[in-house]
């Protein structure tokens, strides 16, 4: 029997993934720390990511462009720091939570070619609390412009976190299919929480 402490879910870009999940979570009542990328819209357009750690509430998978000291990417530029800082706060914050389980939404891109993110990711993965989330697609990740070096090392860090998570843990491949998670997450519930929350399927109304 698999034990699944953690449950992270890959899957094909925009069928989903993240709203089912977080849909998810938000009925099951849990109190989930850890952190979420959100998509920001301008004039119906995409304007960048920004990533949040999870104060209050689990945020919605696309916002209304407002102001913002910290974008993850906007116009096709990707901060680090950003990730590095979230990454940081929720590392120390685990320590002393009282969060029932952390929601990791996504890891597994362009911020594993840093190693300390790649540290920080073995820290949180290896903690005290049941983590859940997206690993982003390997299919999904190398892109044709970049080095063999590059999609080397990309690949090398996207394994060592797949090791981690299943350590005591599970990844799925729910391809086209976000419906899949449900079955997952009540068995994820079951496994980590007494409460095991009424059974409540994807309306694929909202797509990550």
């Amino acid at each position: 029997m698999v034990i699944m402490r953690s449950l992270f879910f890959e899957g094909n870009i925009q069928i989903g993934k993240s709203s089912c999940l977080r849909q998810l979570l938000r009925n099951s009542k849990l109190k989930v720390s850890g952190f979420a990328v959100v998509r920001i819209i301008h004039d119906q357009a995409l304007l960048g990511f920004s990533i949040e750690t999870l104060k209050t509430s689990i945020p919605p998978v696309n916002e209304v462009v407002r102001h913002r000291d910290a974008f993850l990417e906007k116009h096709n530029v990707f901060d680090t720091n950003v990730v590095t800082t979230v990454l940081k706060t929720v590392r120390d914050e685990m320590k002393t939570s009282t969060a029932d389980a952390l929601l990791l939404d996504e890891i597994g891109g362009r911020e594993m070619l840093d190693e300390e993110i790649m540290a920080l990711y073995k820290e949180i993965l290896t903690g005290p609390l049941p983590c859940i989330g997206i690993l982003k697609a390997e299919r999904n990740l190398l892109k044709p412009f970049m080095s063999d070096e590059v999609k080397s090392t990309l690949i090398n860090n996207r394994n060592k976190l797949i090791h981690y998570i299943e350590a005591d843990g599970l990844v799925v491949d729910v391809a086209d299919n976000p419906e899949k998670i449900t079955g997952y997450f009540e068995k994820w519930m079951s496994a980590n929480h007494k409460k095991i929350p009424p059974k409540q399927m994807f309306d694929g109304t909202s797509h990550v």
